[in-house]
């Protein structure tokens, strides 16, 4: 998308080189000196200090860009602001980030060593503590920039974030019989594959490791299937591909039927005979019709 022209006809050099995902340090401090000094300028529409848009503090002092590149291109005029969210240090994963590598609040971010310190905390993006900022503050020096993800890396980001806010829900009822079992056979297969590895985990831990998201959809009312996308590359770190360069089909299968069992073992206990029936399967997205795919929805907590 181009940016329109602002009143001047120019945009800050800064805030049109970010992009969603990048990280920012020093916004806050920026605000507060923005909004103390008031200094004349035209594109600070809000003349009163009280007004001006702060940032929510991050323990890190970093925060994550949330804004589509389309908004941060805007002008002031146009849009005035950015989307934040802290970055915070999490010592152990909460399990749904275990299991899926994401939940409903928190995002991992790569171990870049800009974001690390002597405690090997990890740092995650935190959206319980989302704000604004004004692209007036982006225009003051001192505010360093960095982006963390890897392009790939970026594009999962992006698609998290998106479905964070507009994935499709599922009945409470669904989600407490059928969703939550799911999820804990997951993370208990991969904390077993975390333990044993590569080689020596059962099919169902490597299959779970071999995934790189897991997404649901219900097909009638009693019906859930959960599907564990895949790909060349990830069923590769985990030893599912065959010399012949081919997943090997066996082993998939069998840690697909572990897992279900282990599953419906969970909701049994959750509620037995809750009449909920489940189908869990895998998925290569660079072979899986569009229109399939979007009957589907990310699984995140």
């Amino acid at each position: 998308m181009t940016a329109g022209e602002g009143s001047d006809g120019s945009l800050p050099a800064f805030y049109l080189a970010l992009e969603q995902g990048d990280a920012l340090r020093g916004i806050a401090h920026a605000e507060v000196t923005l909004g103390s000094l008031n200094d004349g300028r035209s594109d600070v529409v809000a003349a009163d200090d009280d007004l001006i848009a702060i940032p929510l503090a991050s323990p890190t002092g970093w925060h994550i860009v949330l804004s589509q590149d389309c908004d941060i291109v805007r002008t002031p005029d146009e849009e005035p602001t950015i989307c934040v969210a802290a970055v915070v240090k999490v010592g152990n994963w909460p399990a749904a980030a275990l299991a899926d590598g994401y939940d409903s609040r928190l995002h991992a971010l790569p171990e870049v060593p800009e974001l690390l310190d002597e405690q090997g905390m990890r740092p995650m993006v935190d959206l319980a503590t989302i704000s604004t900022v004004s692209k007036a503050a982006l225009d003051k020096a001192g505010i360093e920039r960095m982006k963390p993800f890897t392009e790939p890396q970026r594009r999962k980001f992006q698609a998290w974030v998106g479905h964070r806010f507009g994935r499709l829900p599922f009945p409470d009822e669904v989600s407490e019989l059928v969703l939550e079992p799911a999820h804990e056979a997951r993370a208990r297969a991969l904390k077993s594959f975390k333990r044993h590895g590569v080689g020596s985990s059962a099919a169902d831990a490597t299959l779970v490791a071999g995934a790189e998201r897991w997404m649901a959809r219900q097909v009638a009312e009693t019906r859930i299937e959960i599907l564990a996308v895949v790909t060349t590359a990830s069923l590769s770190a985990v030893g599912l591909i065959g010399t012949d360069g081919l997943p090997v089909t066996e082993l998939i299968e069998k840690g697909l039927s572990k897992l279900h069992a282990s599953t419906v073992e969970l909701m049994e206990r959750a509620r037995p005979g809750s009449g909920y029936d489940i189908a869990i399967t895998t998925a290569d997205l660079e072979t899986m019709p569009a229109a399939e795919y979007l009957t589907y929805a990310l699984l995140i907590r």
